[in-house]
């Protein structure tokens, strides 16, 4: 189910680990390493894309039966309060009344320390009847400095009911040392996630249901050293390969990069217009639905059923992978969305490329989703529509005080965004206050935002009501700055106007 908050929808997509593909093999030695999550606060699964981490921890988690959480990050989640969000939405998706109090503190915007939000985390975790592990994929896109030190703090003194896996491209900058010196981890590696010679046959009997030749298995064992995804992407181009694949394999190198090109451009070969027009134009999404792939889509003579293609697609194990157990959601692998990015650019214009960035984006603040709607407008260069996105929800935002949420929304726009947008200066004025309580910043930005709401051809409306909210922002700075006559007179000013109602509680807050 789709979790609203703040007004704003959450992508609840983010929380559910990934099913296990139609033709998994089991791979006992692996399965048996991954026994030692249980056994220890931290595990760190460092390898590159493709070696199967994300397919490896889901197949343990089925067959462990244990408690689990899963939060998929991607590089908008370097926001610690966007970050404390998913993090106990993801374990309320399995635990519905775990830490109630901390996630009304959190989704109120108070941005928490790492030593406040584990003082009130592990009290919840105390409850607990049975241990949890808590998956986080893709760690390697994060750099922040405050969710760093929460990891950090969990791992001080760990509560001996939660386990962490961090899945992660390489080594996040972490004591990993000191951790295993401590015994407090343990790490999965490249070695340990490679497919032995009996394991690639065992795979390659299982796709295609016949013994497999010994010398196409070393062949294809040796130039793919064991990389999961070279693996697979080279028995899906069996299909294709047509007579004698002996020489066809030979042609392949050990590395990585040039198996994924050759073997998906192949592969992308074999598709029909209709499916290789679907899987360029799609690929531009984080994540798939069929309504969504309809509206992203233009091509001549092309009116795909996306939720059929979709399907059909994973039926197939093109590389896509469902995200939800209704399977109404998917993405593709990561590999295989950057080949089919790189070759959508060479086969579109920009500004085609920038027409699908757009319609994506307007679907996905039709559908509320404002964060992604947000991302795809502003790749689509059309950022005064994604602040008129930032607009339509700021209000409530302020009026329920969810500032984390209006912050973590502010922090999607690059630094010129604000040079053409009242709105997205006075969202960053609330968050200079609310989050940060840096009065000399809101200072200066009341003036900036004078000067640009003076420079606009703005209708008269809304440029009273930025005008008066402007003043209850100036009002904050005054009396912080031991001005409390000034301080009444621009609050009072403000009061004069209509639109009053919307900030009154604002400025009970504030003053």
């Amino acid at each position: 189910m789709i979790q609203l908050r703040d007004g704003v929808r959450l992508n609840s997509t983010k929380l559910y680990n990934p099913p296990l593909p139609e033709d998994y093999t089991p791979r006992q030695k692996l399965l048996e390493r991954l026994d030692l999550i249980s056994r220890r606060p931290l595990t760190l699964v460092s390898a590159p894309a493709g070696y199967g981490k994300t397919t490896a921890l889901s197949a343990w988690l089925q067959k462990s039966d244990i408690d689990h959480a899963w939060y998929s990050l991607d590089e908008f989640d370097n926001d610690i309060t966007l970050f404390q969000t998913y993090f106990l939405a993801a374990i309320q998706r399995e635990l519905p009344d775990f830490g109630v109090e901390l996630a009304a503190i959190v989704d109120r915007g108070n941005s928490l320390s790492a030593r406040a939000f584990v003082d009130q985390f592990n009290p919840a975790l105390d409850a607990l009847e049975r241990p949890l592990v808590l998956v986080l994929e893709d760690f390697h896109v994060i750099h922040d400095a405050d969710i760093l030190l929460l990891i950090g703090e969990l791992m001080r003194h760990p509560h001996p009911a939660l386990h962490l896996v961090l899945l992660s491209r390489h080594d996040p900058p972490l004591p990993l040392s000191e951790w295993r010196a401590h015994n407090k981890s343990v790490e999965i590696r490249s070695a340990d996630l490679r497919f032995s010679l009996e394991e690639t046959a065992a795979l390659l009997q299982a796709a295609t249901g016949r013994t497999p030749d010994e010398a196409i298995v070393a062949a294809l064992h040796a130039n793919t050293e064991g990389w999961a995804v070279g693996l697979r992407l080279a028995i899906l181009s069996l299909a294709y390969a047509g007579e004698d694949v002996s020489p066809y394999f030979l042609q392949l190198s050990a590395n990585n990069q040039h198996v994924v090109e050759f073997l998906a451009d192949h592969v992308l070969a074999g598709q029909t217009t209709e499916q290789q027009t679907f899987l360029l134009q799609t690929s531009i999404l984080g994540r798939l639905s069929g309504e969504l792939c309809e509206a992203v889509i233009a091509a001549p003579d092309i009116v795909p059923d996306g939720q059929a293609m979709l399907r059909e697609l994973t039926r197939r194990n093109l590389f896509i992978t469902s995200l939800d157990g209704d399977r109404q959601w998917f993405r593709y692998h990561h590999l295989l969305a950057q080949f089919l990015r790189s070759r959508l650019l060479r086969q579109y214009s920009a500004e085609e490329v920038a027409r699908m960035h757009l319609r994506a984006g307007r679907w996905f603040a039709d559908a509320g989703f404002i964060e992604e709607g947000i991302q795809h407008m502003i790749a689509a260069g059309e950022v005064e529509e994604a602040v008129g996105l930032l607009a339509a929800v700021r209000y409530d935002l302020l009026n329920r005080e969810r500032f984390g949420r209006l912050s973590s929304l502010c922090n999607l726009f690059p630094e010129e965004a604000a040079g053409i947008s009242p709105e997205l200066l006075l969202a960053r004025a609330w968050d200079a206050h609310t989050m940060r309580f840096d009065i000399a910043e809101l200072a200066a930005l009341t003036g900036e935002i004078d000067t640009l709401i003076a420079r606009l051809d703005l209708a008269p409306d809304r440029a009273r009501l930025l005008k008066a909210e402007n003043d209850i922002l100036k009002g904050i700075a005054l009396y912080y700055d031991l001005d409390p006559a000034g301080s009444l007179a621009h609050c009072a000013r403000s009061g004069r106007h209509p639109q009053d109602r919307l900030h009154r509680a604002r400025l009970r807050l504030a003053l």
